[in-house]
Protein backbone atom coordinates (compact mmCIF):
# COMPACT_ATOMS: atom_id res chain seq x y z
CA UNK A 1 0.00 0.00 0.00
CA UNK A 2 0.96 3.38 -0.73
CA UNK A 3 -0.49 6.50 0.23
CA UNK A 4 1.21 9.55 -2.11
CA UNK A 5 -0.91 12.08 -0.09
CA UNK A 6 -3.46 12.03 3.09
CA UNK A 7 -6.42 11.45 0.84
CA UNK A 8 -5.46 9.26 -1.61
CA UNK A 9 -4.41 5.36 -1.14
CA UNK A 10 -2.94 2.73 -3.89
CA UNK A 11 -3.06 -0.83 -3.14
CA UNK A 12 -1.20 -2.94 -5.59
CA UNK A 13 -1.08 -7.19 -5.24
CA UNK A 14 0.33 -9.83 -6.98
CA UNK A 15 -0.73 -13.48 -6.26
CA UNK A 16 0.55 -16.64 -8.12
CA UNK A 17 -1.04 -20.48 -7.80
CA UNK A 18 0.18 -23.15 -8.77
CA UNK A 19 -0.48 -27.17 -8.90
CA UNK A 20 1.48 -29.92 -9.76
CA UNK A 21 -0.57 -33.02 -8.50
CA UNK A 22 -0.19 -36.31 -9.31
CA UNK A 23 -3.56 -37.51 -9.16
CA UNK A 24 -7.24 -35.75 -9.40
CA UNK A 25 -9.56 -33.81 -6.26
CA UNK A 26 -12.32 -35.51 -8.70
CA UNK A 27 -11.58 -39.15 -7.65
CA UNK A 28 -12.33 -42.75 -9.36
CA UNK A 29 -12.31 -44.58 -5.60
CA UNK A 30 -14.09 -43.20 -2.36
CA UNK A 31 -12.74 -45.59 -0.58
CA UNK A 32 -9.53 -46.09 -0.98
CA UNK A 33 -9.43 -42.26 -1.25
CA UNK A 34 -8.52 -42.04 -4.95
CA UNK A 35 -7.08 -44.21 -7.29
CA UNK A 36 -3.95 -42.17 -8.64
CA UNK A 37 -3.63 -45.63 -11.82
CA UNK A 38 -6.34 -46.45 -13.51
CA UNK A 39 -5.78 -48.47 -16.53
CA UNK A 40 -2.30 -47.54 -17.36
CA UNK A 41 -2.34 -43.79 -17.33
CA UNK A 42 -1.40 -42.06 -14.11
CA UNK A 43 -3.81 -38.96 -13.07
CA UNK A 44 -2.59 -35.76 -12.81
CA UNK A 45 -3.53 -32.02 -12.26
CA UNK A 46 -1.41 -29.61 -13.99
CA UNK A 47 -3.01 -25.78 -13.59
CA UNK A 48 -1.21 -22.27 -12.82
CA UNK A 49 -2.46 -18.59 -13.00
CA UNK A 50 -1.48 -15.51 -12.39
CA UNK A 51 -3.64 -12.72 -10.77
CA UNK A 52 -2.81 -8.65 -10.37
CA UNK A 53 -4.82 -5.83 -9.03
CA UNK A 54 -4.40 -2.18 -8.41
CA UNK A 55 -7.13 -0.37 -6.02
CA UNK A 56 -6.52 3.60 -6.20
CA UNK A 57 -9.03 5.43 -3.37
CA UNK A 58 -9.73 9.31 -3.34
CA UNK A 59 -11.27 11.40 -0.74
CA UNK A 60 -12.60 15.14 -1.02
CA UNK A 61 -15.73 17.00 -0.56
CA UNK A 62 -17.65 14.25 1.56
CA UNK A 63 -17.05 11.71 -1.31
CA UNK A 64 -14.51 9.01 -2.02
CA UNK A 65 -13.61 7.72 -5.66
CA UNK A 66 -12.88 4.41 -5.64
CA UNK A 67 -11.01 2.78 -8.88
CA UNK A 68 -10.39 -1.47 -8.99
CA UNK A 69 -8.72 -3.04 -11.48
CA UNK A 70 -7.23 -6.31 -12.22
CA UNK A 71 -6.35 -8.92 -14.49
CA UNK A 72 -5.95 -12.71 -14.14
CA UNK A 73 -4.61 -15.30 -16.73
CA UNK A 74 -4.91 -18.98 -16.21
CA UNK A 75 -1.36 -20.41 -18.30
CA UNK A 76 -1.90 -23.68 -20.45
CA UNK A 77 -2.27 -26.85 -17.98
CA UNK A 78 -4.75 -29.24 -17.16
CA UNK A 79 -5.71 -33.13 -15.96
CA UNK A 80 -5.72 -36.19 -17.45
CA UNK A 81 -7.16 -39.36 -16.13
CA UNK A 82 -7.86 -42.89 -16.90
CA UNK A 83 -11.80 -43.90 -16.70
CA UNK A 84 -13.13 -47.64 -16.72
CA UNK A 85 -16.86 -46.98 -17.73
CA UNK A 86 -17.40 -50.38 -18.51
CA UNK A 87 -18.98 -52.02 -21.76
CA UNK A 88 -19.57 -50.75 -24.42
CA UNK A 89 -16.65 -48.17 -23.87
CA UNK A 90 -14.34 -49.97 -21.19
CA UNK A 91 -11.75 -48.44 -20.47
CA UNK A 92 -9.86 -44.97 -21.73
CA UNK A 93 -8.33 -41.80 -20.89
CA UNK A 94 -9.70 -38.21 -20.78
CA UNK A 95 -7.47 -35.40 -20.71
CA UNK A 96 -8.46 -31.92 -20.60
CA UNK A 97 -6.99 -28.77 -20.82
CA UNK A 98 -6.82 -24.68 -21.83
CA UNK A 99 -6.41 -21.52 -20.38
CA UNK A 100 -8.24 -18.23 -19.91
CA UNK A 101 -7.64 -14.61 -19.26
CA UNK A 102 -9.81 -12.03 -17.58
CA UNK A 103 -9.88 -7.62 -17.52
CA UNK A 104 -12.26 -6.01 -15.03
CA UNK A 105 -12.16 -2.24 -14.19
CA UNK A 106 -15.23 -1.23 -11.99
CA UNK A 107 -15.11 2.97 -11.21
CA UNK A 108 -17.23 3.90 -7.81
CA UNK A 109 -18.02 7.13 -6.54
CA UNK A 110 -19.42 7.24 -3.00
CA UNK A 111 -20.99 9.56 -0.52
CA UNK A 112 -18.56 9.55 2.53
CA UNK A 113 -20.19 12.06 5.42
CA UNK A 114 -22.10 11.54 8.01
CA UNK A 115 -24.99 13.17 6.77
CA UNK A 116 -28.49 11.22 6.14
CA UNK A 117 -28.46 10.69 2.51
CA UNK A 118 -25.83 7.85 1.71
CA UNK A 119 -24.79 7.09 -2.17
CA UNK A 120 -22.84 5.43 -4.44
CA UNK A 121 -22.69 5.01 -8.21
CA UNK A 122 -19.64 3.40 -10.64
CA UNK A 123 -19.65 1.60 -13.86
CA UNK A 124 -17.95 -2.14 -14.46
CA UNK A 125 -17.03 -3.38 -17.35
CA UNK A 126 -15.12 -7.07 -17.94
CA UNK A 127 -13.28 -8.62 -20.79
CA UNK A 128 -12.69 -12.07 -20.74
CA UNK A 129 -11.76 -15.26 -23.09
CA UNK A 130 -11.67 -18.97 -22.48
CA UNK A 131 -10.30 -21.62 -23.95
CA UNK A 132 -11.31 -25.31 -23.64
CA UNK A 133 -10.08 -28.24 -24.59
CA UNK A 134 -10.31 -32.44 -24.18
CA UNK A 135 -9.10 -35.68 -25.66
CA UNK A 136 -11.41 -38.94 -25.29
CA UNK A 137 -9.62 -42.17 -26.29
CA UNK A 138 -11.60 -45.27 -25.54
CA UNK A 139 -11.43 -48.45 -27.89
CA UNK A 140 -14.86 -47.83 -29.54
CA UNK A 141 -14.72 -44.04 -29.12
CA UNK A 142 -12.25 -41.41 -29.91
CA UNK A 143 -13.50 -37.26 -29.64
CA UNK A 144 -11.00 -34.69 -29.55
CA UNK A 145 -11.94 -31.10 -30.09
CA UNK A 146 -11.71 -27.67 -28.42
CA UNK A 147 -13.90 -24.74 -27.34
CA UNK A 148 -13.10 -20.96 -27.23
CA UNK A 149 -15.41 -18.34 -25.48
CA UNK A 150 -14.95 -14.66 -25.08
CA UNK A 151 -17.58 -12.08 -23.11
CA UNK A 152 -17.17 -8.18 -23.28
CA UNK A 153 -19.92 -7.04 -20.70
CA UNK A 154 -20.15 -3.63 -18.93
CA UNK A 155 -23.19 -2.38 -16.39
CA UNK A 156 -24.15 1.04 -14.24
CA UNK A 157 -25.17 0.76 -11.37
CA UNK A 158 -26.39 3.01 -8.22
CA UNK A 159 -27.84 3.06 -4.67
CA UNK A 160 -29.11 5.36 -2.60
CA UNK A 161 -30.08 5.42 1.20
CA UNK A 162 -31.85 8.19 3.24
CA UNK A 163 -31.84 8.14 7.14
CA UNK A 164 -35.11 8.92 8.87
CA UNK A 165 -36.09 9.39 12.49
CA UNK A 166 -32.78 10.32 13.55
CA UNK A 167 -31.16 7.13 11.32
CA UNK A 168 -33.43 4.51 13.20
CA UNK A 169 -34.75 3.76 9.55
CA UNK A 170 -33.29 3.60 6.75
CA UNK A 171 -34.90 2.79 3.40
CA UNK A 172 -32.80 1.63 0.12
CA UNK A 173 -33.22 1.25 -3.43
CA UNK A 174 -30.70 -0.02 -5.85
CA UNK A 175 -30.56 -0.07 -9.73
CA UNK A 176 -28.30 -1.79 -12.04
CA UNK A 177 -28.74 -2.32 -15.64
CA UNK A 178 -26.33 -4.97 -17.13
CA UNK A 179 -25.43 -5.72 -21.32
CA UNK A 180 -23.16 -8.60 -22.50
CA UNK A 181 -21.69 -9.76 -25.49
CA UNK A 182 -20.90 -13.64 -25.23
CA UNK A 183 -19.48 -15.84 -28.31
CA UNK A 184 -18.31 -19.66 -28.90
CA UNK A 185 -16.30 -21.38 -31.13
CA UNK A 186 -16.35 -25.46 -30.77
CA UNK A 187 -14.39 -27.53 -32.87
CA UNK A 188 -14.93 -31.33 -32.64
CA UNK A 189 -13.27 -33.85 -34.66
CA UNK A 190 -12.31 -31.08 -37.04
CA UNK A 191 -16.57 -29.77 -37.09
CA UNK A 192 -16.42 -26.05 -36.39
CA UNK A 193 -19.88 -24.57 -34.74
CA UNK A 194 -20.29 -20.62 -33.45
CA UNK A 195 -22.78 -19.02 -30.89
CA UNK A 196 -22.98 -15.39 -30.16
CA UNK A 197 -26.10 -13.69 -27.88
CA UNK A 198 -26.06 -10.50 -26.66
CA UNK A 199 -28.60 -10.55 -23.49
CA UNK A 200 -28.93 -7.83 -21.13
CA UNK A 201 -31.08 -7.20 -17.74
CA UNK A 202 -32.14 -4.61 -15.58
CA UNK A 203 -32.04 -5.65 -11.94
CA UNK A 204 -32.69 -3.95 -8.68
CA UNK A 205 -32.76 -4.30 -4.67
CA UNK A 206 -34.89 -2.62 -2.21
CA UNK A 207 -34.34 -2.70 2.19
CA UNK A 208 -35.92 -1.34 4.72
CA UNK A 209 -33.48 -1.50 8.42
CA UNK A 210 -35.15 -0.21 11.64
CA UNK A 211 -33.11 0.22 14.67
CA UNK A 212 -35.26 0.26 17.59
CA UNK A 213 -32.03 0.20 19.82
CA UNK A 214 -28.13 0.45 18.92
CA UNK A 215 -28.06 -3.36 19.54
CA UNK A 216 -30.98 -4.47 17.37
CA UNK A 217 -31.69 -4.13 13.70
CA UNK A 218 -34.59 -5.67 11.98
CA UNK A 219 -34.37 -5.42 8.03
CA UNK A 220 -36.57 -6.30 5.11
CA UNK A 221 -34.85 -7.09 1.83
CA UNK A 222 -35.69 -7.54 -1.67
CA UNK A 223 -34.22 -7.90 -5.04
CA UNK A 224 -33.61 -9.91 -8.72
CA UNK A 225 -30.71 -11.31 -10.12
CA UNK A 226 -30.11 -12.78 -13.37
CA UNK A 227 -27.42 -14.70 -15.31
CA UNK A 228 -26.72 -14.76 -19.06
CA UNK A 229 -28.15 -17.83 -21.68
CA UNK A 230 -25.58 -20.86 -21.94
CA UNK A 231 -24.67 -20.87 -26.15
CA UNK A 232 -25.05 -24.06 -27.29
CA UNK A 233 -24.60 -25.32 -31.32
CA UNK A 234 -27.28 -25.75 -33.43
CA UNK A 235 -27.48 -29.67 -33.69
CA UNK A 236 -27.89 -29.38 -29.72
CA UNK A 237 -30.87 -26.87 -29.98
CA UNK A 238 -32.35 -28.76 -32.82
CA UNK A 239 -32.50 -31.95 -30.67
CA UNK A 240 -34.36 -30.41 -28.25
CA UNK A 241 -36.67 -28.68 -30.62
CA UNK A 242 -37.19 -31.84 -32.35
CA UNK A 243 -38.13 -33.53 -28.70
CA UNK A 244 -40.80 -30.70 -28.18
CA UNK A 245 -39.02 -28.16 -25.83
CA UNK A 246 -38.23 -24.47 -27.00
CA UNK A 247 -34.87 -23.44 -26.95
CA UNK A 248 -32.25 -21.62 -29.15
CA UNK A 249 -28.10 -21.26 -29.53
CA UNK A 250 -28.40 -19.28 -26.61
CA UNK A 251 -30.45 -20.13 -23.86
CA UNK A 252 -33.63 -17.13 -22.37
CA UNK A 253 -31.73 -15.91 -19.49
CA UNK A 254 -32.57 -16.86 -15.99
CA UNK A 255 -34.17 -15.06 -13.65
CA UNK A 256 -34.68 -14.99 -9.67
CA UNK A 257 -36.39 -12.76 -7.13
CA UNK A 258 -35.39 -12.99 -3.10
CA UNK A 259 -37.25 -11.70 -0.66
CA UNK A 260 -35.89 -11.85 2.69
CA UNK A 261 -36.61 -10.72 6.20
CA UNK A 262 -34.77 -10.71 9.65
CA UNK A 263 -33.09 -9.48 12.59
CA UNK A 264 -29.29 -8.91 14.13
CA UNK A 265 -28.97 -8.15 17.66
CA UNK A 266 -26.88 -8.86 21.13
CA UNK A 267 -28.53 -10.04 24.03
CA UNK A 268 -26.90 -10.56 28.15
CA UNK A 269 -24.47 -7.57 27.78
CA UNK A 270 -23.39 -8.41 24.45
CA UNK A 271 -22.31 -11.88 25.41
CA UNK A 272 -24.85 -13.17 22.83
CA UNK A 273 -24.99 -12.10 19.31
CA UNK A 274 -28.04 -13.39 17.30
CA UNK A 275 -29.18 -13.26 13.61
CA UNK A 276 -31.72 -14.93 12.03
CA UNK A 277 -33.47 -14.35 8.83
CA UNK A 278 -36.39 -15.97 6.42
CA UNK A 279 -36.26 -16.28 2.76
CA UNK A 280 -38.14 -17.07 -0.27
CA UNK A 281 -36.17 -16.91 -3.76
CA UNK A 282 -38.39 -17.64 -7.02
CA UNK A 283 -36.39 -18.99 -10.10
CA UNK A 284 -37.87 -17.81 -13.42
CA UNK A 285 -37.10 -19.84 -16.65
CA UNK A 286 -34.29 -21.66 -15.12
CA UNK A 287 -31.64 -23.31 -17.34
CA UNK A 288 -30.72 -26.83 -17.36
CA UNK A 289 -29.07 -29.35 -19.45
CA UNK A 290 -31.22 -31.83 -21.23
CA UNK A 291 -30.59 -35.51 -22.20
CA UNK A 292 -32.43 -35.59 -25.90
CA UNK A 293 -33.71 -39.01 -27.43
CA UNK A 294 -31.33 -39.23 -29.94
CA UNK A 295 -28.78 -39.61 -26.91
CA UNK A 296 -26.59 -35.85 -27.79
CA UNK A 297 -26.90 -33.77 -24.24
CA UNK A 298 -27.57 -29.98 -24.67
CA UNK A 299 -29.78 -27.43 -22.88
CA UNK A 300 -32.74 -25.97 -22.60
CA UNK A 301 -34.96 -23.64 -20.34
CA UNK A 302 -36.92 -25.98 -18.17
CA UNK A 303 -39.82 -23.71 -16.28
CA UNK A 304 -39.37 -22.29 -13.10
CA UNK A 305 -38.23 -22.97 -9.31
CA UNK A 306 -38.57 -21.97 -5.49
CA UNK A 307 -36.90 -22.57 -2.57
CA UNK A 308 -37.87 -21.36 1.10
CA UNK A 309 -35.39 -21.38 4.03
CA UNK A 310 -34.11 -20.18 7.33
CA UNK A 311 -30.74 -19.18 8.16
CA UNK A 312 -29.63 -18.68 11.51
CA UNK A 313 -26.17 -18.08 13.25
CA UNK A 314 -25.15 -17.12 16.71
CA UNK A 315 -21.92 -16.45 19.10
CA UNK A 316 -21.82 -16.86 22.79
CA UNK A 317 -19.06 -15.79 24.58
CA UNK A 318 -19.67 -18.10 27.97
CA UNK A 319 -19.58 -17.18 31.42
CA UNK A 320 -15.94 -19.64 31.39
CA UNK A 321 -13.06 -16.65 30.40
CA UNK A 322 -11.92 -17.27 27.08
CA UNK A 323 -14.57 -19.85 25.47
CA UNK A 324 -16.93 -19.00 22.99
CA UNK A 325 -19.50 -21.20 20.84
CA UNK A 326 -20.65 -20.16 17.76
CA UNK A 327 -22.91 -21.84 15.54
CA UNK A 328 -24.48 -21.35 11.95
CA UNK A 329 -27.37 -22.68 9.85
CA UNK A 330 -29.41 -23.28 6.94
CA UNK A 331 -32.87 -25.27 6.98
CA UNK A 332 -34.76 -25.26 3.43
CA UNK A 333 -37.52 -26.67 0.68
CA UNK A 334 -36.82 -26.34 -2.68
CA UNK A 335 -38.79 -27.88 -5.49
CA UNK A 336 -38.96 -27.21 -9.70
CA UNK A 337 -42.45 -25.52 -10.49
CA UNK A 338 -44.01 -25.18 -13.95
CA UNK A 339 -41.53 -27.66 -15.66
CA UNK A 340 -42.55 -28.10 -19.47
CA UNK A 341 -44.29 -31.04 -20.12
CA UNK A 342 -41.84 -32.13 -22.62
CA UNK A 343 -39.02 -31.13 -20.67
CA UNK A 344 -40.76 -33.51 -17.56
CA UNK A 345 -41.24 -36.04 -19.91
CA UNK A 346 -37.83 -36.62 -21.06
CA UNK A 347 -35.76 -35.71 -17.86
CA UNK A 348 -38.40 -36.92 -15.21
CA UNK A 349 -35.97 -36.00 -12.49
CA UNK A 350 -36.91 -32.70 -13.21
CA UNK A 351 -40.55 -33.32 -12.54
CA UNK A 352 -42.66 -30.15 -11.03
CA UNK A 353 -42.87 -30.76 -7.35
CA UNK A 354 -39.49 -32.86 -7.55
CA UNK A 355 -36.38 -31.40 -4.96
CA UNK A 356 -34.04 -28.98 -6.73
CA UNK A 357 -30.14 -30.76 -7.21
CA UNK A 358 -27.12 -30.09 -4.62
CA UNK A 359 -29.84 -28.50 -2.02
CA UNK A 360 -29.42 -30.27 1.02
CA UNK A 361 -32.32 -29.51 3.51
CA UNK A 362 -30.05 -28.92 5.88
CA UNK A 363 -26.29 -27.81 6.67
CA UNK A 364 -25.48 -26.96 10.30
CA UNK A 365 -21.40 -26.13 11.94
CA UNK A 366 -20.72 -25.58 15.39
CA UNK A 367 -17.48 -24.21 16.58
CA UNK A 368 -15.83 -24.09 20.03
CA UNK A 369 -13.49 -21.81 20.80
CA UNK A 370 -10.92 -21.28 24.06
CA UNK A 371 -7.92 -19.21 24.03
CA UNK A 372 -6.05 -18.20 27.41
CA UNK A 373 -3.09 -16.31 28.53
CA UNK A 374 0.16 -18.22 30.72
CA UNK A 375 2.54 -15.46 31.22
CA UNK A 376 4.24 -14.75 27.70
CA UNK A 377 1.94 -17.42 25.92
CA UNK A 378 -1.34 -17.62 24.39
CA UNK A 379 -2.73 -21.25 24.61
CA UNK A 380 -5.54 -21.49 22.32
CA UNK A 381 -8.26 -24.80 21.13
CA UNK A 382 -10.71 -25.25 18.80
CA UNK A 383 -13.27 -27.86 17.11
CA UNK A 384 -16.08 -27.97 14.60
CA UNK A 385 -18.08 -30.21 13.84
CA UNK A 386 -20.49 -29.67 10.14
CA UNK A 387 -23.55 -31.78 9.41
CA UNK A 388 -25.12 -31.53 5.70
CA UNK A 389 -28.82 -33.48 4.85
CA UNK A 390 -29.34 -35.95 2.30
CA UNK A 391 -29.24 -34.03 -1.23
CA UNK A 392 -30.55 -35.48 -4.81
CA UNK A 393 -27.48 -35.74 -7.08
CA UNK A 394 -27.38 -33.76 -10.76
CA UNK A 395 -26.28 -37.05 -12.14
CA UNK A 396 -28.79 -39.62 -12.69
CA UNK A 397 -26.32 -42.71 -12.54
CA UNK A 398 -25.78 -41.45 -8.65
CA UNK A 399 -29.25 -40.39 -7.26
CA UNK A 400 -28.42 -39.17 -3.91
CA UNK A 401 -26.22 -38.23 -1.59
CA UNK A 402 -26.55 -39.39 1.76
CA UNK A 403 -25.93 -37.14 5.08
CA UNK A 404 -22.57 -37.06 6.20
CA UNK A 405 -20.94 -35.03 9.11
CA UNK A 406 -17.05 -33.88 9.40
CA UNK A 407 -15.03 -33.18 12.53
CA UNK A 408 -11.93 -31.24 13.13
CA UNK A 409 -9.97 -29.65 15.40
CA UNK A 410 -6.35 -28.45 16.92
CA UNK A 411 -4.72 -26.82 19.91
CA UNK A 412 -1.56 -24.71 19.85
CA UNK A 413 0.48 -21.90 21.43
CA UNK A 414 1.36 -18.75 20.24
CA UNK A 415 4.16 -16.08 21.66
CA UNK A 416 4.81 -13.00 20.03
CA UNK A 417 4.53 -13.62 16.16
CA UNK A 418 5.54 -17.65 16.51
CA UNK A 419 2.81 -20.04 16.25
CA UNK A 420 2.80 -23.85 16.60
CA UNK A 421 -0.32 -25.97 16.01
CA UNK A 422 -1.20 -29.30 16.05
CA UNK A 423 -4.62 -30.06 13.74
CA UNK A 424 -6.63 -32.89 13.08
CA UNK A 425 -9.03 -32.82 10.25
CA UNK A 426 -11.99 -34.99 9.48
CA UNK A 427 -11.19 -37.35 12.79
CA UNK A 428 -14.02 -39.54 11.60
CA UNK A 429 -12.24 -39.79 8.14
CA UNK A 430 -15.90 -39.69 6.47
CA UNK A 431 -15.12 -41.21 3.02
CA UNK A 432 -18.40 -39.88 1.33
CA UNK A 433 -18.92 -39.93 -1.14
CA UNK A 434 -19.91 -35.68 -1.06
CA UNK A 435 -19.90 -35.21 -4.54
CA UNK A 436 -20.58 -37.38 -7.38
CA UNK A 437 -20.27 -37.26 -11.42
CA UNK A 438 -21.06 -40.55 -12.11
CA UNK A 439 -20.68 -43.75 -10.70
CA UNK A 440 -17.07 -43.51 -11.32
CA UNK A 441 -16.27 -40.06 -10.60
CA UNK A 442 -16.86 -39.87 -6.95
CA UNK A 443 -15.21 -37.27 -4.69
CA UNK A 444 -15.03 -36.95 -0.59
CA UNK A 445 -13.67 -35.08 2.01
CA UNK A 446 -9.56 -35.63 2.32
CA UNK A 447 -8.88 -38.32 4.70
CA UNK A 448 -8.14 -38.19 8.32
CA UNK A 449 -5.41 -35.92 7.94
CA UNK A 450 -2.97 -34.94 11.56
CA UNK A 451 -0.15 -31.98 11.46
CA UNK A 452 1.61 -29.87 12.56
CA UNK A 453 1.73 -26.19 11.13
CA UNK A 454 4.64 -23.79 12.20
CA UNK A 455 3.36 -19.79 11.59
CA UNK A 456 5.54 -16.64 11.96
CA UNK A 457 3.85 -13.26 11.37
CA UNK A 458 5.89 -10.42 9.43
CA UNK A 459 3.51 -7.66 10.75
Amino acid sequence: MWKPTDLTTVRLRAWRFSTDQDYLNVMNSVDPPYAAYQGTVNGYDRRRANYYSATVTHAFDGLTLTNATSYQKSLPGGFGVALNLGAPLGIGTLINGGDANSFVNEFRLATSGDGPLHWVGGAFYQKARGLYTFSLNFPTLKLGGSTITRTENASVFSEVSYDLMGGKLVPLLGLRYFKDDRSSESVTNGQLITSHAKPDALTWRANLAYYPSDKWMLFFNAGTGFRSGILQSQAQANAVIADGVPTGVSLTPDKLRNIEIGAKGKLFDDKLHLSVSAYDIKYTNLQSAFNTSIGLSAFANLGDAKTQGIDIEASWDTPIEGLNLAVVGNVNTSEFTNVIPAFAAANPRNKSGQELFNTPPYNWRLDVNYQKSIGAYDVFANASATAVGKARNSDPTVNTLNPYQLYRASVGVRKGAYTVKLFGENLSDERGPTAANGPTLLAGPRPRTIGVNLSLDFN
